[in-house]
């Protein structure tokens, strides 16, 4: 590692930089008469539940005639995005829903000089109460009025139009019964049929059809879709995957009478007599639908053994598109291969790739092969293909490009890091893409009537044409990156320094210009940071920070924002690993280039992993400024509730009972996150109450035992901390195997590395010396399955699968994260199976454990056997309310099962009830319907959730006084600074997004604003 006087200093660079572009601070505050209403607002959302719903109502219905006397140039000018006022968020400061009948009535007797307005708070009023006839009424005074309206230009008046009428629609499909869904949709229909040209100009080019078949019932479902595939439409998009297979049947069936080629009704195998039949009626057909069918077509001739046939398909499209390639699902491909289908998959890939070597699918055909355990004939054709006498230029590039992967697939090491070296010496494969040959074009031309064209003109028209500055540096970066993890893992230093050397005459040599540039620098520095090279990524970095405050005196540059927070975070990560934090908090003081006058609004951005805020409150801290590091640190502690980093530096930090207070109020935030019980636990035990300690580590150890979402050398961290706290306890034996679990969980991930290296047999070799540590580890046994499945040795790949699923069950949480390696774990007829056994022998057990009915509707999905999944689920739930990733998968069934609409709600809220903050699933609201329990939900949510931290958290000085000068030269655009990154998420703003109020108050917003 390089010694520390070796590094330049922030100092000095910073003086470099201030060369480059001086700035002056210029201290000047302006009144802001938006802020007052804002935070008006924000009041009114904390004090709403307080009041009487008619107090409730007045005082929203006194903020809305607030928000429309404001004039547009106050709320859009040079404004945060978040602070920004928009109809949305008056809508999130709504009262709670006992006040929504005072509120619609008040809305209801609202009287203005502008009807149209008028009737569009009424139809507000209408859609919280859910009273259809007045939802109605309100949408037909509005086109009344729009009507009425004299002085509106064409335009004007369509735009009216259009928007009312995708209001409508869209509250049609979201209200009502079951029942009232088809019908809303049959009100669509009649109506599209009537006027066709009205419905696209509200809905655009697609017409959407909800699940019919778990609507209604089939004879209504198939009276309806055949309505619909008649229809002259270019587009149609179905739910639900029953009416998707009925809608395919019935376009099979009346293929005769459609008017255009539904390639978007193709999304399974089972869709190959219906691409073959749209292919015969409509042969000129294009489009991007149409190349998502050809996909499917592919896949499923693959799947149906027509190899031949597939590889004709792939020529023909080929030529049809003018040589541009054809592109393949080719996770879909691996799936095939994991099906028992890799013969017919390995046959298709083998045969194009003859034909064709530019094909992309050799990385595909590698990994096959080595699946297969044939990797000597993947070589062979490799080496067949470029031993072709007059093989062009591009494809022997493109097999070479793979050829040192088949070899150390094929575990001819040797040769294989040859193969890569020669690669690596060669440099980049150069060349501007595709819209290089446009402007080639224009040049020729000007050059005949005697008009020389520059080369620096000829990247522009090449970048206006469609193409890209691309030379492949980033390629030859990441190759050069695989010589030196080679070189690392094989202990070889010399390829090590090839590889840094390659990559760094690659960024020497790459145009100041380039689009890519600022991604090709990153790449190079992370790579010299992973081999201890921080002096020269200090070099780095300092030089890419010169070109970027450099004034570009160019015209259509001039004034562009550049990412200087990004490349600062970056240099700031180099000083923070080398442990030079008086120079990060010289960054961070001096530096006039962060776009951001606090450290707040950095706080989500991260420097290859590690976020900017852990850098500065370490820096902070070691420069012997701990209190001041203390806020940030638990701010951070907020913001990145996983990081252990994070945890390390809060336990220097905050000592005692506010300790553990902290962590109790982060574990309370996420019930799901047990990273805060982890490093209680951690904080117990160094206070010596071992008792306590041991609670709270065993708490953790159950929310998710295998500890599968961290990193590499984060993994386990809890069995560490219960094995000192059993041999405190004298448990010598129990704290051996837990130290084995963590010991194998170290060697199967630097297995991982090995694989991910290419090194694929001894990569299987160390994953089965983890096991020696411990064997009942189910995320090791089932990556041991996979890995072997891969290679084709099928009777040791069950053998490990069998442990992995009787150890499965243990092994789960509420919220189990699948370890790196085993998400495919039931892909594949022999896992299935195997897995059938386990799971439905354990589950008809009495007081079998919820994760045993959990498991085996995860495997009955993966099986294609939905409705026995959902029934799993159900299953599960009832023996564990709270089993969050059991209600996630059975919400995700409501499209592909005959779930009423009811249950699926009921669903959605308690994943909501469970993870509030959506940190582990995403609660979707877009079609709930019953509004005012989805207020309440969030609005329970936000109640109970601990107070988030706000507030500045560390001033920037230098970058504050250069944005205040900006403000005052006129140059800020705050959309463009990292003030912009610093969105804080609200449980209330589902509220705004749902689709029946989003429509509406975009609307109103187009109605306030007029």
């Amino acid at each position: 590692m390089a010694q520390a006087q070796d590094y330049q200093g922030a100092s000095t660079v910073l003086q470099k930089l201030a060369a480059k572009a001086e700035t002056k601070p210029v201290e000047i505050k302006k009144a802001d008469p938006v802020e007052e209403l804002r935070l008006k607002i924000k009041a009114m959302q904390k004090e709403s539940a307080d009041l009487s719903p008619d107090e409730a109502a007045k005082r929203w219905i006194s903020l809305l005639d607030a928000y429309q006397t404001i004039p547009n140039d106050l709320l859009y000018s040079s404004r945060n995005y978040q602070d920004r006022l928009t109809f949305a968020t008056l809508i999130t400061a709504l009262p709670p829903a006992p006040a929504w009948d005072a509120l619609a009535a008040q809305l209801f007797a609202h009287k203005s000089d502008k009807p149209l307005n008028d009737a569009g708070l009424r139809l507000l009023a209408a859609v919280l109460t859910g009273d259809a006839a007045a939802r109605q009424k309100a949408v037909d005074a509005m086109s009344a009025s729009v009507a009425a309206m004299n002085n509106l230009e064409a335009y004007e008046r369509e735009n009216y139009e259009r928007m009312i009428n995708n209001v409508s629609v869209m509250l049609e499909r979201l209200t009502g019964s079951d029942a009232d869904q088809v019908s809303a949709y049959e009100k669509i229909l009649a109506k599209v049929e009537k006027d066709p040209m009205k419905h696209f100009q509200s809905e655009g080019t697609s017409i959407e059809v909800p699940d019919l078949v778990r609507f209604a019932d089939e004879a209504r479902a198939t009276a309806l879709l055949e309505r619909t595939l008649k229809l002259d439409w270019e587009s149609i998009s179905v739910k639900g995957k029953a009416t998707q297979a009925l809608a395919a049947k019935l376009a099979l069936k009346n293929v005769s009478e459609l008017q255009k080629p539904l390639w978007s009704l193709i999304h399974s195998l089972e869709d190959l007599p219906l691409y073959e039949a749209l292919a015969k009626k409509f042969p000129d057909s294009q489009g991007y639908e149409r190349q998502a069918a050809i996909e499917w077509y592919l896949i499923a001739l693959v799947a149906d053994g027509r190899t031949n046939d597939a590889v004709k398909i792939v020529e023909e499209e080929t030529k049809r598109n003018g040589g541009e390639k054809i592109d393949l699902h080719l996770a879909s491909l691996d799936e095939l291969g994991r099906q028992g289908l890799g013969t017919q998959v390995h046959a298709f890939l083998k045969q194009v790739l003859s034909k064709d070597p530019t094909l992309p699918f050799w990385k595909s055909f590698i990994e096959l092969s080595a699946r297969a355990n044939t990797s000597k004939e993947a070589l062979e054709l490799l080496r067949a293909t470029m031993a072709k006498p007059g093989l062009p230029g591009k494809a022997r590039a493109e097999t070479q490009s793979h050829y040192y992967e088949a070899l150390l697939a094929a575990d001819e090491r040797d040769e294989g890091i040859k193969t890569l070296r020669e690669l690596v010496k060669a440099g980049p494969r150069s060349g501007i893409s595709d819209g290089s040959a446009a402007a080639e074009e224009v040049k020729r031309r000007w050059q005949q009537v005697g008009m020389n064209v520059s080369e620096e003109m000829l990247k522009k028209l090449a970048q206006q044409s469609g193409g890209r500055q691309d030379g492949g540096e980033s390629d030859h970066v990441n190759l050069a990156a695989k010589l030196a993890e080679l070189g690392r893992l094989l202990e070889k230093p010399e390829l090590v320094e090839e590889g840094i050397t390659a990559a760094l005459a690659t960024l020497e040599k790459m145009p100041a210009d380039n689009a890519l540039g600022s991604m090709v620098v990153n790449e190079v520095v992370g790579l010299l940071l992973k081999q201890g090279r921080g002096v020269k990524a200090e070099e780095i970095m300092t030089s890419q920070l010169e070109r970027m405050v450099t004034p570009d005196p160019s015209p259509e540059r001039r004034g562009r924002v550049q990412d200087t927070a990004s490349a600062l975070s970056m240099l700031a990560l180099v000083y923070h690993e080398a442990g030079r934090h008086a120079d990060v908090m010289a960054l961070f003081e001096k530096s006039p280039d962060w776009n951001a006058p606090d450290l707040t609004a950095l706080e989500t951005s991260v420097a290859e992993s590690t976020p900017l805020v852990l850098m500065a409150a370490r820096a902070l801290k070691e420069t012997g400024r701990g209190a001041e590091a203390l806020p940030i640190i638990r701010r951070a502690a907020q913001d990145y509730p996983s990081k252990d980093a994070v945890y390390a530096l809060l336990l220097e930090l905050e000592k005692g009972d506010a300790l553990l207070a902290l962590l109790d109020q982060l574990a309370a935030r996420d019930r799901f996150e047990e990273r805060p019980l982890i490093w209680k636990s951690r904080a117990l035990l160094d206070a010596g109450k071992v008792d306590e300690a041991e609670k709270a580590i065993r708490a953790a150890i159950a929310i998710d035992p295998s500890d599968g979402e961290q990193g590499k050398g984060d993994r386990m961290r809890a069995y560490a901390i219960l094995a000192e706290v059993l041999e405190k306890k004298g448990d010598q034996d129990t704290a051996k195997i837990m130290r084995g679990a963590v010991s194998a969980i170290r060697k199967s991930e630097t297995a991982d590395d090995w694989w991910n290296a290419g090194l694929l047999s001894e990569a299987v070799t160390r994953y089965e010396a983890s096991l020696l540590d411990f064997a009942d580890a189910y995320c090791i046994q089932s990556r041991l399955a996979l890995r072997y499945s891969e290679l084709g040795q099928f009777e040791k790949a069950e053998k490990h699968y069998l442990r992995a699923f009787e150890l499965m069950p243990d092994s789960f949480g509420r919220v189990e994260s699948h370890c790196f390696g085993c998400e495919g774990a039931f892909s594949g007829k022999r896992a299935q199976n195997v897995a059938d056994r386990v799971f439905t022998s354990l589950a008809s057990q009495p007081g079998a454990k919820a994760q045993v009915h959990y498991l085996l509707g995860y495997l009955r999905e993966a099986q294609g056997r939905d409705a026995e999944a959902a029934d799993a689920y159900r299953q599960a739930v009832k023996i564990d309310p709270d089993y969050l990733n059991a209600w996630k998968n059975l919400a995700n069934l409501a499209s592909t099962t005959q779930m009423s609409s009811q249950e699926s709600e009921h669903a959605i809220l308690e994943i909501f009830r469970l993870d509030p903050a959506s940190k582990h699933s995403g609660a979707g609201f877009d079609n709930t319907r019953n509004l005012r329990a989805l207020w309440a939900a969030l609005l329970t949510a936000e109640k109970n959730l601990p107070p988030m931290e706000t507030g500045p958290l560390l001033a920037l000085e230098a970058s504050k006084a250069a944005i205040e000068r900006k403000k005052t030269d006129g140059t800020w655009n705050a959309w463009n600074y990292q003030t912009f990154f610093a969105r804080r998420y609200e449980v209330r703003e589902h509220i705004a997004r749902h689709p029946a109020l989003n429509s509406l108050t975009n609307l109103l917003e187009t109605l306030n604003r007029r």
